[in-house]
């Protein structure tokens, strides 16, 4: 039996697994590239897993000798705090806001965390991908 006395649903062999899919993004000239410190806000629903993200990335980024902050905030805090941000970050779960925040910050790299780089929760792998949308 499964999960709440349900039967087990077996899958075929050959059905298809979604993945999502990642665009590569190279900046011609990162924000970095002046040598200031980079000020990184991922804004979500405000839960613990963002904290952490964002508490990894800035490890990350220090042990590569990058100066900068990555603070995590909930959502409805994108109006405030992201006009001092260099760049915002939006967690998955919060995807829809992401064409509001491009129009209120055309000039800042707004991107979509992909789940699958949010989920793993490595610094490693954010630097690899704030590289890839030209933040570092």
């Amino acid at each position: 039996m499964g999960l709440f006395g349900k039967k087990k649903q077996t899958v075929p062999e050959s059905a298809p697994i979604i993945a999502e899919e990642v665009t590569e993004k190279v900046a011609v000239n990162p924000i970095n590239s002046a040598g200031k410190a980079l000020v990184i806000k991922i804004f979500c629903a405000g839960g613990f897993s963002t904290s952490l993200w964002a508490l990894k990335t800035e490890e990350a980024l220090h042990q590569q000798g990058i100066s900068g902050t990555v603070s995590a905030y909930p959502v409805a805090e994108i109006e405030t705090e992201g006009a001092n941000a260099d760049a915002i970050l939006i967690g998955p779960q919060t995807r829809y806001v992401e064409a509001d925040a491009k129009k209120a910050y055309p000039d800042k790299i707004i991107e979509v965390v992909p789940f699958t780089i949010f989920g793993r929760v490595d610094g490693e792998a954010n630097i690899k991908y704030l590289k890839e949308i030209g933040v570092i």
